[in-house]
């Protein structure tokens, strides 16, 4: 699933990328980041050469292949956020900042999500399902911004609803 052109829900979009990420085993990296680590080789003529260790090579490999994976799965429009980054965690930060936004613009959009829960109602002509599942999708929008709805508030919001709609 391209993020921007077929799809335009970035949460939808960012756990099935983590996801996949966590099977191909390179999360840790792209959660981490990677950085060269080198040690320092004697020679004969008292010339010290730094070499990349082992492990740090392996973590670059690691680097590589997340970036390539969330390379080619945003939308080139999308990838324009990336400049000339060469590390997995930037890009991944460039894009839950673009996406999701800062801690006030998190704040903002919890707030107006509250003021969407509390005016929720029954719609004209809406069926009880229907009714439901616009109610589970704003359950989930506060769990995505890391602020969960507890099952009381939903079941208080619910029965409310059909005291009101038995009326």
């Amino acid at each position: 699933m391209i993020f921007g052109s077929t799809t335009k829900n970035f949460m939808h979009w960012k756990k099935a990328m983590m996801n996949y990420l966590n099977i191909l085993d390179l999360w840790n990296v792209v959660e981490k980041g990677y950085k060269p680590t080198f040690s320092t080789v004697e020679t004969e003529n008292s010339d010290d050469i730094k070499i990349e260790t082992p492990d740090s090579k392996a973590t670059k490999k690691e680097n590589d292949l997340a970036v390539n994976a969330i390379f080619n799965l945003v939308h080139e429009s999308v990838s324009s956020l990336f400049g000339s980054t060469t590390s997995a965690k930037e890009m991944w930060d460039a894009l839950v900042n673009r996406y999701e936004g800062n801690t006030q613009i998190k704040r903002t959009k919890i707030t107006g999500l509250e003021a969407k829960f509390e005016t929720f109602k029954v719609e004209d002509g809406e069926s009880i399902e229907d009714m439901y599942n616009r109610l589970m999708h704003i359950q989930n929008e506060f769990a995505e911004l890391g602020e969960p709805l507890s099952n009381n508030k939903i079941v208080g919001k619910l029965l409310r609803i059909m005291l009101m709609r038995d009326r």
